[in-house]
Parts: C-alpha cells; structure tokens; sequence
C-alpha cells in the first residue's frame, strides 16, 4: 500500500454530473487512481495532470461575475445560506446543490457552489474544498471553516462568519456615505476650477494683454494649465490608463495589499474599527479551536491568522515559537 508521503496532487479537467466542465485537484497514488476517483464520483475526466491546468485568453470568462475574489457580502450569502440549510439537518452535499440550484447560473456564488459541490463528492472536507475551488477568500474564512469542521460546530462557525461579514459590510455602507458629502464638495471644486481654467482665465488673459497690463499670476497660470492640457489630452488619457494599469498591477501583490492595509490600520478611525473587527474574528475562532482541543501552540498562531492583522502570518510563526518554548499566552 502507497504511503501518505508516496501520494500526489493531480490536476484535471472533467465533465461535471450536472453539466457544464470544471478544473479542480485532487490527492492519489498514481493516475489511474485519480481517474478512477472522477469515474467513482461520477465525473466524466477529459485532461488529468501533475501541473496546474491553464486556460487560453478564449476559455476565460469576462466580466464582472467571472472575478474569482469574494468580498463580504458574497461572503455572508454563501455563509448565511449555508448555515440555514445545515441547520435543517441536510447533508453538506445536498445543502450545496440545494444552494446552487437557488443561485443564478453564472453568477460568481453558483460557479463556486458547483466547485464546491464537485469537491466535496470528491471526498474534501468543506474548507478544502474551498481550497482547491481557485476562488479567493478573506483571510479568516477557511481558518474559522476548518476550525468548526474540527470542532464539530461548523453551522456556528458559518453563522459567526455571517456576522463578521455583515458587521464589516455595515461599516463598509457607513464609511462610504460619510465620504460622499466630502467627495461631492471635492467634485465641485474641481468641475469649478476647471470652468475657470477653461473659459474664464483665457478670457481675462485676453483682456489683460489688450489693455497691455500684467498678467496676474493665478490667472496665467490657469491659462497656461488649460491650454496645456486641451493640446496634450491624448498623451494625459494615455499616462492616466498607465497608471490605473500600474495600480491595478500592485494591488495583484500580496505585499503591496499587505502594505495598503498597514497603512489603514494606522488611520484615526478606520484604524480602530479594523482593529476591533480583527480582534472579534481572532477571539471567535480561537473559541472554536479550543472547543475541538486544538493544542494551544497551534490554536494561537492559526487564530491570529484568521484575524486579518497586518503581517499576521509572521507574527503567528512568531507566536507558535515563543508558546511552544513555554511562553504564557
């Protein structure tokens, strides 16, 4: 018999029971026996690999419902959803068809019900199959999924990420209609400095050099910006995309979000209530690992993952050692 240490991670491309292809992973000895497990779960395999299975430019969906990163309020559907239909005494197989039978076809929540669903017949627990899906979660949702599989409480482990997510939505609306008044009052300034810029201040530079008078400083200026930019907008737009695609680019980066939300952390405000919202999510799922009798060198470190905290991976590493040495909490 094949050791644990002997089996692999196979890719593969397969013809879903329900319709439609799905990519997915799965771990066998060799790869007949992840043929044999597709066959077994009813799965029709069309390409298997040991390397990740790309798509062409002409496979990929486009748009929005195609993105694979989850924000909280989808979050909380699939949370909320779940734990209702759980807490009726279904099964997790029938409780993800059942969902996904609810959902929009296409939409981003039933192309990832499905890859759950197509895990879990699979033989995943719910939060690797939410692994192996490809789509991209919070940070603390599959440590606090896995912490209630564990511990046996994973439809209170829903319901408590449910809250999270809602509390962090509820800020979210709160935080973005007290900056609306702000914005809208920047938006006036600029659309007036440029009614200026653009119709007056050439205007008055007329004037003024016909009556063969200076020139105020402010109005030159103003001139000289707007004719700048009327005779120079292609070259403007093109270094405006340039820059939307350079954001776009660090915001793909791990270390740079990493950095954004070091800096938000640090703003009067913002700050606190992120901290706070890091705080309940560290101590929630700490409760559930401490329920299941997860030894506290691993409890800890794993919690404070789930939080969200700024560098929270390193600092977790750090944590497990100083514990493990015989620090007290």
């Amino acid at each position: 018999m094949a050791t644990t240490e002997q089996r692999r991670t196979f890719y593969y491309r397969a013809g879903a029971p329900e319709g439609g292809v799905l990519d997915g992973s799965l771990v066998a000895d060799d790869e007949a026996a992840a043929l044999a497990q597709l066959r077994q779960a009813g799965f029709q395999p069309l390409r298997i690999d040991t390397k990740v299975i790309g798509q062409s430019l002409l496979e990929r969906e486009v748009g929005w419902a195609s993105s694979k990163v989850l924000n909280n309020a989808a979050c909380e559907e699939l949370c909320r959803e779940l734990a209702l239909l759980l807490g009726s005494g279904i099964a997790l197989v029938e409780a993800v068809g059942l969902m996904s039978g609810s959902l929009r076809k296409g939409s981003q929540l039933h192309r990832l019900s499905q890859r759950l669903r197509q895990g879990l017949r699979l033989g995943h627990s719910l939060s690797g199959a939410i692994q192996q899906s490809g789509f991209v979660f919070p940070s603390d949702f599959v440590p606090v999924i896995a912490a209630g599989e564990t511990s046996g409480s994973l439809v209170e482990a829903l319901k408590m990420l449910a809250l999270t997510y809602r509390d962090s939505g509820r800020f979210s609306r709160v935080f973005l209609g007290a900056l609306i008044y702000p914005v809208f009052l920047l938006f006036v300034a600029f659309a007036t400095l440029g009614i200026i810029a653009f119709f007056v201040a050439p205007n008055l530079t007329g004037m003024f050099v016909s009556m063969d008078k200076p020139v105020p400083l402010v109005i030159s200026t103003l001139s000289t910006a707007s004719s700048f930019l009327a005779q120079n907008w292609v070259l403007l737009a093109a270094a405006v995309g340039a820059v939307i695609v350079l954001l776009a680019t660090l915001f793909s980066n791990e270390g740079f979000r990493t950095g954004v939300r070091r800096l938000m952390f640090r703003l009067p405000g913002i700050g606190s209530a992120l901290a706070w919202s890091a705080t309940q999510k560290f101590a929630s799922t700490l409760r559930l690992y401490m329920a299941s009798n997860v030894p506290i060198a691993s409890a800890l470190p794993n919690a404070f993952v789930a939080s969200g905290f700024p560098g929270a991976k390193r600092i977790a590493t750090m944590i497990g050692d100083e514990v493990r040495k015989g620090s007290r909490i």
